[in-house]
């Protein structure tokens, strides 16, 4: 018995370290928030390029919530042809949230 469960507590750790980001999947019915969620992809994605002192400026909450009322933000991530360099690339599941996250209405 003992030894199963050893087995098994190394699977489910292999397990963990083969998911990467991509694989994060997004519940429709989880509220997105800001800073548990949207903030880490705007900081890692967005932020080198839409900071302070860009014309579309992402660095503040209340930036990016303006931006996502006067509809550029949705427009801007779901466009494909879009001029995001590679490495900044939004993923599919990072579109996701971020879309349910302007549909929530913009949770904190």
């Amino acid at each position: 018995m003992k030894i199963m469960l050893q087995l098994s507590m190394v699977a489910f750790g292999f397990g963990m370290l083969s998911c990467s980001k991509a694989e994060i999947t997004t519940n429709k019915d989880e509220v997105i928030s800001y800073k548990s969620r949207i903030s880490p992809i705007i900081a890692e994605k967005c932020l080198d390029c839409h900071s302070m002192e860009s014309s579309f400026p992402m660095a503040k909450y209340e930036q990016l919530v303006q931006e996502g009322i006067n509809g550029k933000l949705t427009a801007i991530i779901n466009t494909e042809n879009h001029h995001i360099p590679f490495p900044m690339a939004l993923e599919k599941t990072e579109k996701e949230a971020i879309n349910l996250w302007v549909n929530q209405n913009y949770p904190e």
